[in-house]
């Protein structure tokens, strides 16, 4: 019997998790669902030995995020679970059990839980995972993020801090970044692109056309039963807004 535990804070996606892993692996025992990382750091602390697996959220509500790393309390493997993608994927690749994207589907979660059986518990040894090695790609990979962007004004070039970067909106397939003076350029990227270059912590994508430093928020109010309004510093000159199903995401992000 593999002896799970689940550090989730929402409750619908640790009771969907918990009926998937039913669903495709029988002999899978969830001893323990935890919501905090303060709760997983105290149950670990004297429980760690009857634990195969962990199955963590990185990024829980509370923020404490790799606490639990830095006490050094895991010595199983673990799969990791978010609705970001902004971390550093290519590190829990290749330094954890498996990485698994939000709403997570089945396939995945079956594929996932096979590589961990095939890696460890079939064999019967101990994990190999190097978790400083996580902790240091992750740091490295938020030194990486982009810290200025070049524009173009007629035949001049500015560069301008990321710091200074209200926003970035996608608009008749150019797009555009707004300052904090309210300064609108264009630049030479794509939203699915700056994604990757911006630390996530700053900047957020509320929907399909906009980015926004979490700096130039104003207020957020229910416009209607589907949607969130976002009103911001500095507009992009269309009203914004943030669908229901990530405005959890983004109640996290600004809980961080």
């Amino acid at each position: 019997m593999i002896r799970a535990v689940i550090v989730e804070d929402e409750d619908l996606s640790a009771k969907r998790l918990v009926r998937m892993l039913e669903a495709i692996q029988q002999e899978v025992q969830v001893v323990k669902r935890l919501e905090t990382v303060v709760d997983a750091t105290r149950f670990l602390k004297n429980n760690q030995s009857r634990i195969d697996l962990d199955i963590l959220e990185i990024n829980i509500a509370e923020g404490y995020r790799f606490q639990i790393f830095y006490e050094g309390l895991l010595n199983t493997p673990i799969i990791f679970t978010t609705a970001y993608d902004q971390y550093a994927l290519q590190a829990f690749q290749q330094l954890s059990v498996g990485y698994l994207m939000k709403p997570i589907q089945v396939p995945e979660l079956a594929k996932t839980m096979a590589k961990f059986k095939r890696m460890f518990y079939l064999a019967d040894r101990p994990a190999a995972l190097n978790y400083h090695a996580l902790l240091t790609a992750i740091n490295k990979s938020k030194s990486e993020f982009k810290k200025r962007f070049l524009v173009q004004i007629g035949k001049k070039i500015r560069s301008i801090d990321v710091g200074m970067i209200d926003l970035f909106y996608a608009e008749n397939k150019a797009c555009f970044l707004i300052t904090n003076e309210g300064k609108k350029y264009d630049v030479n990227y794509t939203l699915e692109k700056l994604v990757s270059q911006l630390d996530q912590e700053q900047f957020f994508r509320l929907n399909r056309k906009i980015i926004v430093n979490i700096k130039s928020i104003e207020e957020v109010s229910q416009y209607s039963r589907t949607r969130y309004k976002v009103n911001l510093r500095r507009s992009p000159g269309f009203d914004v807004f943030i669908p229901t199903e990530r405005i959890q995401e983004f109640k996290r992000w600004l809980n961080c």
